[in-house]
């Protein structure tokens, strides 16, 4: 089974670096809806929904890369017969978390891909849902299937988010259009680190320069709402169809 094992020597990098993508997650979900209250617009509630499963999802990922840790420190120590019991309970603990990780992860862009393309019809969400947990059972066997997705995903948002740049050619929609842009190539990254494991915190590190551009943009149009209520112009959403906010 395919789960990031390979990868024992990075724990503890890994984890520093996600504990740090989960603060800078919660900071764009906070910013966003408090710019969601300012001008009461969907996009940044969904955007705001989204980073919050986002951010939630890596704390699951964290406890199962604690629980790796704790595998591996047992093992080095040869207590394999007499910890049976706790080792059973480890693996089911790995497997629930990693998994509740990759589904809320996906959760989380699935609200920024309703933000962008404007779903409306329910059966197509339903559908986005359904591959998400097919793709989530098969990743547990193929963790590269699951930044394949999730790659993918990222290509659709950076192609919408650069369609409204070119529309409202503005410094918050190039920086919203720069920072997913990172994260597509972080996950490309994580796609390739099973071969090239130092491609593995690159990747970490690459997501990490992505989130924290977008936060670093919600913050600059939470004070320029805050600043200018009533007064919209030079001001653009982060959606694809390049309204002004």
């Amino acid at each position: 089974m395919v789960t990031g094992l390979s990868f024992g020597e990075f724990y503890g990098i890994d984890s520093l670096i996600e504990l740090l993508i989960f603060a800078v997650s919660l900071q764009i979900a906070y910013y966003s809806n408090r710019i969601y209250k300012i001008l009461k617009e969907r996009d940044y509630k969904l955007l705001s929904l989204g980073f919050l499963f986002i951010g939630l999802s890596l704390l699951f990922k964290i406890i199962s890369n604690l629980t790796i840790l704790e595998r591996i420190k047992i093992d080095d120590l040869y207590f394999l017969n007499h910890l049976f019991l706790e080792f059973g309970s480890l693996s089911i603990t790995y497997l629930l978390s990693f998994s509740i990780y990759k589904f809320m992860y996906l959760i989380g862009f699935l609200f920024l891909f309703v933000m962008t393309t404007e779903i409306k019809n329910k059966k197509n969400i339903i559908m986005y849902i359904y591959l998400g947990a097919v793709t989530i059972f098969f990743s547990i066997y193929f963790n590269s299937l699951f930044h394949l997705t999730i790659a993918l995903t990222l290509a659709m948002l950076t192609m919408n988010f650069y369609e409204n740049y070119k529309k409202v050619m503005n410094r918050n929609t190039k920086t919203v259009f720069l920072a997913f842009f990172v994260m597509m190539f972080g996950h490309l990254f994580l796609l390739f680190s099973e071969d090239l494991p130092l491609l593995y915190i690159i990747g970490k590190i690459t997501v990490l320069i992505g989130f924290a551009s977008l936060l670093f943009n919600q913050i600059q149009i939470n004070n320029e709402k805050k600043n200018k209520i009533g007064s919209p112009e030079g001001h653009s959403r982060t959606s694809r169809k390049g309204k002004r906010a």
